[in-house]
């Protein structure tokens, strides 16, 4: 029985450590960053402005391989890769193209990838999107990669939007390529299994996406939730449109149940929390610019609640409207369009950082959305495009159990509900534990208690002695300290 646990855990165990497919980012104009040490490191990059990326990184080293912006494709030393000029991307620089390329492994295939990219002949995009894949091998030139000529810009599929995603297939070896067509309702499902790409599967459910001159409704994402079981939909139209969930099924590729979560206008980027159970999406209407529903309850339209307007403890401005959000390794969602204009700030100064959801399990203003500068040299600048990944690589991830966690990192160390009313519970990542003392002080350094933690999750810690405002807790280790802040209401 004993043996039997240990498999369990160490197949477990090199499942989480294997996720490290998506530890480089590349986007904006010549911004790189990478996640190995579990908070965002900069690096420079080889891509230019508004135009969508996909990039991916060895799944056990987390080592960069090749990554894309829908044109070119550069390899880990960010050089033009072999036959990597050419591909036929989105004739735009529009700002609502934010997902117009996915990377999928071969199933079956060590070192073969798809690059699966939509392409128009239209800079105003009056043409629709053509779907066509691109194979890359990256067993040549000493693992630098190249493009497969006779596979290059093959044609899949017509007449689509500017949306497109991949599901990991529920036997853990095959995926579903996800599109959606225009002036239709329809889905497109294509298999990728051993044997190549299937013809597509069409599905209509939902609403129709109409093309017209006062409300374009090519752009917008479609977004699956990190454990492949739902799908959510936006579209970019300047004319408020529903904006949809569906259930998806990663054993069929069938898609049902659709919902209308309300109407909003120029929705572009969403993401699922790690755990599945809040939806996030990026959008106007007339009380918020981002949203957050809760999947767990039955009415997940009315559960929504406004990250930035209707959240007392955002102090920013969330950046540009019209941008992409996406997950992380380290189990958080960022946010592309930059930081907020204050007044005497530049567009190059706002440029310079990302919105993060620090928290997406949780709920309403506990999620703690802050606007986060980043050290960018002076030429990199943040725009609205995020790289598009497969999200089952996310499925679970919290920020204190990830598999890049560095156990002497406050990103460790979960400290919630914050704001908190009665109580707060402190958690850290199992496998980083060790005995501390926690130190409560108020905001202007008054002593407030102090405890011994010998647990990894210690609490609930009573608070409603506190009163309102700003508190501060300190963790002291034997080799060091990590302070945390958290509000009382």
């Amino acid at each position: 029985m004993k043996n039997i646990a240990y498999i369990i855990f160490f197949l477990l165990f090199f499942n989480l450590e294997a996720q490290k497919g998506a530890n480089n980012w590349v986007f904006g104009t010549e911004v790189g960053l990478n996640f190995s040490n579990n908070y965002p490191e900069v690096f420079e990059s080889q891509v230019r402005m508004f135009r969508a990326t996909s990039v991916i990184s060895d799944d056990n080293t987390g080592e960069l391989l090749f990554y894309t912006d829908g044109y070119t494709v550069w390899n880990k030393k960010h050089e033009v890769m072999t036959n990597g000029e050419g591909i036929k991307g989105v004739e735009s620089i529009a700002q609502g193209i934010i997902q117009s390329t996915i990377i999928i492994p071969v199933p079956g295939m060590h070192k073969q990838f798809y690059l699966f990219h939509l392409h128009n002949d239209d800079e105003d995009l009056s043409d629709f999107m053509d779907l066509l894949f691109t194979r890359i091998d990256m067993a040549y030139d000493n693992g630098l990669g190249r493009v497969v000529e006779n596979s290059k810009n093959i044609l899949i599929n017509e007449n689509l939007a500017v949306k497109i995603t991949a599901v990991q297939h529920d036997n853990g070896i095959d995926y579903w390529l996800i599109t959606h067509g225009m002036n239709n309702n329809n889905f497109y499902v294509n298999a990728i299994t051993q044997e190549g790409v299937s013809s597509s599967m069409v599905i209509p459910i939902g609403t129709s996406y109409i093309f017209g001159d006062s409300s374009r409704q090519l752009g917008g994402v479609i977004k699956a939730s990190p454990n492949g079981k739902h799908l959510a939909v936006s579209t970019s139209s300047s004319v408020p449109r529903p904006f949809e969930l569906f259930d998806f099924d990663p054993a069929t590729g069938e898609i049902i149940n659709a919902r209308n979560l309300g109407q909003f206008s120029t929705q572009y980027g969403a993401s699922f929390s790690p755990d599945n159970t809040k939806l996030y999406l990026k959008a106007l209407n007339n009380r918020d610019v981002t949203h957050q529903f809760d999947l767990l309850v039955e009415d997940i339209a009315g559960s929504r609640v406004g990250m930035y307007v209707e959240n007392s403890f955002f102090t920013g401005t969330g950046g540009n409207p019209t941008s992409s959000m996406e997950l992380a390794p380290n189990g958080k969602i960022y946010i592309g369009g930059g930081l907020g204009r204050e007044p005497g700030i530049s567009i190059e100064e706002s440029l310079k950082g990302l919105v993060v959801i620090h928290n997406p399990n949780k709920k309403g203003s506990a999620a703690n959305v802050e606007e986060v500068e980043l050290p960018l040299q002076e030429d990199q600048l943040v725009w609205v495009s995020l790289p598009n990944f497969i999200q089952n690589t996310f499925n679970g991830l919290t920020p204190t159990n990830n598999p890049n966690a560095p156990c002497n990192d406050s990103m460790g160390i979960d400290l919630y509900p914050n704001p908190a009313e009665d109580h707060i519970i402190l958690e850290m990542a199992e496998r980083c534990f060790s005995e501390y003392t926690l130190t409560f002080y108020n905001a202007i350094g008054q002593f407030m208690g102090r405890h011994f933690v010998d647990r990894q999750e210690f609490g609930p810690i009573d608070v409603k002695s506190f009163k309102s405002g700003l508190y501060i807790a300190v963790l002291e280790f034997a080799d060091g300290r990590i302070v945390k802040r958290f509000v009382k209401l």
